[in-house]
């Protein structure tokens, strides 16, 4: 995956720690894939990386925040189908039952 930062910031190189990469106004996010849990935060905690992104998560899981305290599952993303012009595109995934997303 490549990398892109945003305009008037640099690529993280991966031995800047935390401090060394906000002095240096870079930008570092790191993407867990489709899973989500604890183990994701430790390279935030650590000063391993700065955002962590679960965007795939949240486009194929509606009310993602609430779903691990539901025991919910996870819908795994499409992105065959997150650009196209068919109704089943972003909003086709399922919700949690009524009354589990609270607000």
């Amino acid at each position: 995956m490549r990398r892109v930062a945003p305009p008037g910031r640099k690529v993280c190189p991966e031995s800047l720690s935390l401090r060394e990469r906000e002095e240096a106004k870079v930008l570092d996010p790191a993407t867990p894939g489709t899973g989500t849990g604890p183990e994701h935060l430790a390279p935030v905690e650590e000063g391993a990386t700065d955002p962590v992104s679960f965007g795939g998560l949240f486009v194929s899981n509606p009310g993602l925040p609430e779903r691990p305290a539901a025991g919910a599952e996870l819908a795994e993303p499409d992105m065959s189908r997150a650009y196209g012009a068919e109704e089943r595109g972003y909003t086709g995934y399922p919700a949690l039952a009524d009354g589990m997303v609270r607000f």
